[in-house]
């Protein structure tokens, strides 16, 4: 989930992004890219059809912590975490697993950063003061996105980034490297410009490479696939659909083919894919209408992985659903697929949740960070940050 000054994110690291996501970074020497149809392969049948490997990476997100964390040395305490290998610490700076995977690398020029979120190549930081700052894996050099000021949040894809601001609108801007550069050449222009069709957002949930939902201050939500309106079609504005039976959402968070909404109810609802249970209802059928998701209550945050589900409970539990042939459940097992949630043994005192593709992180309240799925392992491990 990104939301309205939410503390969070995501960094892409070479040793993650194939066990995690399924797939290896996106290469740099394309410069046009052709985007998918559809959002799912279900979509035109309604059939429960076995979910495709995934050919998208998700948004990693995260959810801002309501209770800090207790830590030990503050300014290295994480106080944000992301599935994909990188940290918020308190001090406001940011460290990232580098290309092996084995050592925290920290990201120079970062300082009062409150959101960190990438995908693909490029990580986008946002800072106290409301700009936005974005580098080049894996060369760590920040540039400021020029234009840019008064942000709450920010939100990438590998294809775009999005940004909230306070005056209630949201700007938008190219990011991936197959837009624009061959490897070797500089870094894109970072030219935000803003989306009406977004107006309003408390919050931006990016997912895949083409989808874009935003949560409303009235608790609707309305989504649009703005990167193949803006950079195929020339549409600057498209018109946005809005999410029906929805009025009171308090969070949202996409995925390659499913997006799911945590309800003031502390109820959760997706929609979409459903090939691996991910939507959560018990059954494997596609769902264009959201449906409830079964058993579950008392929920703080959710993030919608490739083809599974996971929840923060306000109680510091978390519970997930769907697909596990990689572990992304968290039962020790490689059990297909879950269609309904299961709660994941040894995390009680979570107070963040963040996900990349088949693997999830939670940061507990004393600092320490927990992952399991994909590269992780079956079960929840600690990752220690040094």
């Amino acid at each position: 989930m990104i939301g309205a000054r939410t503390i969070g994110g995501a960094f892409l690291a070479a040793a993650l992004a194939a066990s995690c996501s399924g797939g290896a970074k996106p290469t740099p020497e394309i410069i046009l890219v052709t985007l998918p149809p559809g959002p799912s392969v279900e979509a035109s049948s309604g059939a429960p059809l076995a979910t495709p490997e995934p050919t998208l990476l998700p948004t990693p997100t995260a959810f801002e912590p309501t209770v800090a964390p207790t830590p030990g040395d503050p300014a290295t305490t994480p106080v944000a975490i992301s599935a994909w290998g990188c940290v918020i610490l308190g001090a406001g700076t940011a460290k990232c697993l580098g290309p092996q995977g084995n050592r925290w690398e920290d990201i120079p020029g970062v300082s009062g950063a409150t959101a960190v979120s990438a995908a693909g190549w490029y990580a986008c930081a946002l800072l106290a003061d409301g700009t936005v700052t974005c580098w080049r894996y894996p060369e760590y050099e920040p540039v400021q996105v020029e234009g840019l000021s008064g942000a709450t949040a920010i939100a990438t894809t590998t294809l775009q980034a999005c940004a909230p601001k306070a005056d209630g609108t949201v700007q938008c801007w190219v990011l991936e490297s197959r837009l624009v550069p061959r490897e070797g050449e500089p870094m894109p222009s970072l030219g935000p410009s803003p989306v009406d069709a977004l107006a309003g957002a408390i919050a931006i949930a990016l997912g895949g490479e083409v989808h874009t939902c935003a949560l409303l201050a009235d608790g609707t939500i309305t989504c649009l696939d703005l990167v193949r309106a803006r950079y195929e079609h020339g549409d600057d504005n498209p018109n946005p659909e809005t999410v029906p039976r929805i009025t009171d959402a308090t969070a949202i968070s996409v995925g390659p083919w499913h997006k799911c909404a945590v309800r003031k109810n502390g109820g959760v609802t997706c929609w979409g894919g459903n090939g691996s249970g991910q939507l959560g209802d018990g059954t494997r059928d596609f769902r264009s209408d959201p449906v409830t998701v079964h058993n579950l209550s008392g929920v703080k945050a959710v993030v919608a992985g490739n083809d599974h589900t996971c929840a923060l409970l306000r109680g510091g539990g978390v519970k997930c659903w769907g697909r596990n042939v990689v572990g992304q459940l968290g039962q020790g097992t490689t059990q297909t697929y879950i269609p309904s949630p299961v709660a994941v043994a040894g995390i009680s005192n979570a107070i963040a949740i963040s996900e990349s593709g088949d693997c999830t992180c939670v940061l507990l309240r004393d600092g320490g960070v927990k992952c399991w799925g994909g590269s992780y392992g079956l079960r929840p491990e600690e990752v220690p940050v040094a």
